[in-house]
């Protein structure tokens, strides 16, 4: 069996923007592998958030707003006119990542660590073990020091039944 230093589940998002922080320091020259069910080659979804400043992914930003728009409904407004008003972020912007660049971007710099490796199969199963985790795929087991889940299963969520306490 293969063994890492960090194995990633998950290319999404989640998964790719671990590995492109721990690439870039404290992570250098560590064996990382990164498992997802297959490679990410079309635009499946977007992602926008507020930054002050710039940050790594500026070069891939594909659209940002420095003001933006609330609207409310008739009688809202002051004097009960439609309320209705562009308000200024303040030194944030809001931007918005394509996933399709995000994935290409993380990749293309991933790609200049040998150390890191990307498999692309079905994800079996994670076991902790005393010393080590152990990922199960359909291409075989892969032990890791350490492994990070971003992968989504459904049956791992339940419906809250609005009891904070349990």
């Amino acid at each position: 069996m293969t063994h890492y230093d960090l194995i990633l589940t998950g290319g999404g998002m989640a998964g790719l923007s671990l590995a492109y922080y721990l690439n870039q320091k404290p992570f250098r020259g560590k064996k990382i592998l990164i498992i997802d069910r297959e490679p990410k080659v079309k635009n499946d979804r977007t992602w926008a958030f507020w930054q002050r400043g710039e940050g790594p992914f500026e070069a891939i930003v594909y659209r940002a707003w420095d003001t933006v728009w609330f609207h409310g409904p008739r009688g809202y407004g002051p004097t009960g006119s439609d309320f209705s008003k562009k308000l200024d972020l303040g030194g944030y912007r809001y931007k918005l990542l394509r996933g399709i660049d995000f994935y290409e971007f993380v990749r293309t710099d991933l790609a200049k660590n040998s150390a890191i490796e990307f498999l692309y199969s079905p994800i079996l199963g994670i076991e902790s073990g005393d010393d080590q985790a152990v990922v199960t795929t359909e291409a075989g087991a892969f032990s890791a020091n350490w492994v990070f889940d971003s992968t989504f299963r459904l049956e791992a969520m339940k419906p809250f039944n609005g009891d904070f306490s349990s």
